[in-house]
């Protein structure tokens, strides 16, 4: 884990603040970021593997594709 300066996670939190509260001022959203500033803890993550499940319709797509190109070669 890596420590970030106080540039970088301000300009994260500032980032944060920006898109979940787009109508606060300026002036307003520099006073509660620096009221919480100091019990505010930021981690970045790195996702190595994910997995998930396939929407039904993307698995038929893929199956009548398959069919497709089975049916096509000579």
């Amino acid at each position: 884990m890596r420590d970030q300066g106080d540039d970088e996670k301000r300009a994260a939190i500032e980032k944060l603040a920006c898109k979940y509260v787009p109508a606060n001022i300026a002036a307003h959203r520099k006073e509660a970021i620096s009221r919480e500033w100091k019990p505010l803890c930021m981690l970045e993550m790195s996702i190595e593997h994910i997995t998930g499940k396939e929407a039904i319709e993307l698995t038929v797509k893929k199956s009548s594709m398959h069919m497709w190109l089975i049916l096509r070669q000579p």
